[in-house]
């Protein structure tokens, strides 16, 4: 059965929209900052807590440890795919809220996000896919022109369909804001040597081939005039704290 490898923001190993019987997947996310000297009491009560509440289906959680940004050094907690309406039922009151606050007391802070999958710019991994590539690169845009930006990001996704490249996922940021991460792009890596690995070195090759020079330069300039700015989020997934895919 096939899995969505989100956000966490990303999150990987989560369950099918299909079995929820939604039609879009959306995440929340949860950066967590660990009060100095409280790490080893910190994952202890998020493991016992994601083990004993979010084990499945919509309210499934997956943690993170962010390895580079502003948020480096912080734990990320990715709950989903859900809907909003799925989010009426999420646990609450005790013993869960009891036990979250357990969590809370070694956290310095935490913030709240969500993020919506577009499915139209994703090619998203399988379950035995994702397993083995446990490192999440986040690359957020800071968007101009949400219209342009769909557009040559349609146009990029149907090069990479046509060099094979796929578990490239797309989020859009729900509710306004104003740190400049309006899309998200979660793709994943098996270890960190691919990063000194060629790449997708012949992307442009692949486009000029497909659509010409003068698509290309068109592509190029509308890209840059859609996208204000980029910054990309490394994230680690630590199987033995999440919930999800650990029972």
């Amino acid at each position: 059965m096939k899995r969505l490898l989100p956000l966490a923001l990303a999150g990987v190993l989560l369950v099918p929209a299909a079995g929820l019987g939604q039609d879009y997947q959306m995440f929340e996310t949860q950066y967590l900052k660990v009060l100095p000297g409280h790490e080893a009491a910190f994952a202890t009560a998020l493991t016992e807590h994601n083990q004993g509440f979010h084990t499945e289906g919509a309210f499934g959680a997956a943690v993170d440890f962010i390895v580079t940004g502003p948020f480096s050094g912080q734990y990320a907690w990715v709950m989903g795919p859900a809907t909003f309406t799925a989010l009426d039922a999420r646990p609450t009151g005790d013993p869960h809220d009891a036990d979250w606050n357990k969590v809370l007391a070694h956290a310095e802070s935490h913030t709240n996000e969500y993020w919506r999958m577009n499915e139209r710019l994703s090619s998203p991994l399988t379950d035995a896919e994702a397993a083995g590539r446990p490192i999440l690169r986040v690359r957020f845009f800071e968007v101009a022109n949400n219209a342009l930006f769909i557009k040559t990001q349609e146009e990029t996704e149907g090069v990479f369909a046509e060099m094979g490249v796929t578990g490239r996922t797309f989020y859009r940021r729900r509710f306004p804001h104003r740190d400049g991460r309006d899309w998200a792009l979660v793709t994943s890596m098996e270890n960190w040597a691919e990063l000194d690995g060629p790449g997708n070195g012949n992307f442009q090759e692949t486009f000029i081939e497909l659509h010409g020079e003068a698509a290309w330069d068109t592509h190029r300039a509308e890209r840059a005039e859609a996208v204000v700015g980029t910054q990309d989020e490394f994230r680690q997934r630590i199987a033995e704290m999440s919930g999800v895919g650990n029972q």
